[in-house]
C-alpha cells in the first residue's frame, strides 16, 4: 500500500480527535485520508514513513472452505493468531442503522475486540479481508456472543478505496467535541526510555490524551480517567477549567513498575500555554508526572496522578 499508509476498519477511527498508531520502533501520529461508514474502511497516513512486513491485497475472493487466519491484538496489548476456514463470500448483516451491508466475508475464526481493523489473511499470507466484527445477538436484553461467526470486508473492496483515496493530497478533518477549540496544531512528540514491555501502550494512552486537550476534545481526554477519578476532579467542566490555552509538546516515558493490570508510571512533560494560567507565570513548563494507571481490558486509564512544580522550558 505504501510505507506511510495504514488500512483499518472505519468504527476504530470514527469520532477520533487525535490517532496515535504503536509501531516496533515507538509511537506517530495518523491522519485519515478517507473513510467510509457503509463498507467500515478507512485509510490513514503516518506521520512518518516505516519499514517492515507490507501486507498485499488479494485481488480475488477466497473460496468457500478456504482456511484463512486472523492476526490482531484482541483484549489484550499481545499479538494473536487464530485460523479458520471460509464460511462464505457475500453474507449481509444489519449494520445496526438499519442499513443492511452486503457481499461481507463470513468466517469461523475467532474474532474479539481488538481484532477490528485487522487482516484476514489466506495461507499464502495475502489479505483476503479487513476484519469488521464478531456477531453478537440479543437475548433477554443481553448480547450475547455467537461462537465462530465473523465479518470482514472483502479486500476487492479495500482495493478500490486504497485506489480512491491513497493520493488525497488533504486529511479528513479530526472530529472536536462541543467547546471552543484551540486553532494550535495537537501534534506531540513522544519518546520511550524503558524497555518495560507495558510501555508502548502506556505511552499511547498519554499521547492520545495530550493530543485529545490539544485539540480541544477535553471529552475525550477526560475519558481516559477512570470513572472514581473523573468522579474525583468533579467531572468534565471542573476539570477542563483553564485548559484552553494550555497544550502539550513533548512526552518523555522515564519508568514503568508494577504488574499485572495495575503498573505506576513516571513520565517527563513539556507544556505551552498563556502565564495567567501557567505555574509562576510560566509559558513553557516541564512537569513531571508520576501515574498510576488500571488496564481496561483494552487501554490504560489513568487512576492517579501527582505532580512536583514543573521548571521552566530552558
Amino acid at each position: 500500500m505504501g510505507p506511510d499508509l495504514l488500512m483499518t476498519a472505519a468504527h476504530v477511527v470514527a469520532g477520533q480527535a487525535a490517532i496515535s498508531v504503536r509501531l516496533p520502533g515507538g509511537l506517530t501520529s495518523a491522519k485519515v485520508l478517507g473513510s467510509d461508514a457503509n463498507d467500515d474502511l478507512a485509510l490513514l497516513r503516518l506521520d512518518r514513513a516505516v519499514d517492515g512486513y507490507r501486507f498485499a491485497l488479494q485481488g480475488t475472493l477466497p473460496p468457500v472452505a478456504a482456511a484463512v487466519a486472523a492476526v490482531g491484538y484482541p483484549i489484550t496489548s499481545e499479538l494473536s493468531f487464530t485460523a479458520g476456514t471460509v464460511s462464505t463470500v457475500n453474507a449481509e448483516i444489519d449494520s445496526g442503522g438499519g442499513d443492511v451491508v452486503s457481499g461481507l466475508i463470513k468466517t469461523d475464526a475467532a474474532v474479539n475486540p481488538g481484532n477490528s481493523g485487522g487482516p484476514l489473511m489466506d495461507n499464502q499470507g495475502r489479505v483476503v479481508g479487513v476484519i469488521l466484527l464478531r456477531r453478537d445477538w440479543v437475548s433477554d436484553d443481553r448480547a450475547q456472543i455467537a461462537e465462530g461467526t465473523a465479518y470482514a470486508v472483502n479486500s476487492l473492496r479495500a482495493i478500490a478505496r486504497l485506489a480512491e483515496w491513497r493520493d488525497r493530497a488533504d486529511a479528513l478533518p479530526a472530529a472536536v467535541c462541543a467547546t471552543s477549540v484551540p486553532t494550535v496544531s495537537p501534534e506531540l512528540t513522544v519518546e520511550v526510555q524503558t524497555s518495560d514491555p507495558n510501555a508502548d501502550s502506556i505511552a499511547q494512552t498519554l499521547q492520545t490524551y495530550g493530543q485529545a486537550i490539544n485539540s480541544g476534545a477535553y471529552d475525550v481526554a477526560f475519558d481516559f480517567f477512570t470513572p472514581e477519578t473523573q468522579q474525583g476532579l468533579g467531572g468534565l467542566d471542573t476539570w477542563r477549567a483553564g485548559l484552553d490555552s494550555v497544550f502539550w509538546r513533548s512526552v518523555s516515558l522515564q519508568e514503568v513498575t508494577g504488574s499485572g493490570s495495575t503498573l505506576n508510571a513516571r513520565a517527563a512533560v513539556r507544556t505551552e500555554q498563556d502565564a495567567s494560567v501557567g505555574f509562576a507565570g510560566q509559558t513553557c513548563s516541564v512537569w513531571t508526572f508520576d501515574y498510576t494507571l488500571q488496564w481496561s481490558g483494552t487501554v490504560w486509564k489513568i487512576a492517579k496522578v501527582a505532580a512536583a512544580d514543573p521548571t521552566a522550558c530552558s
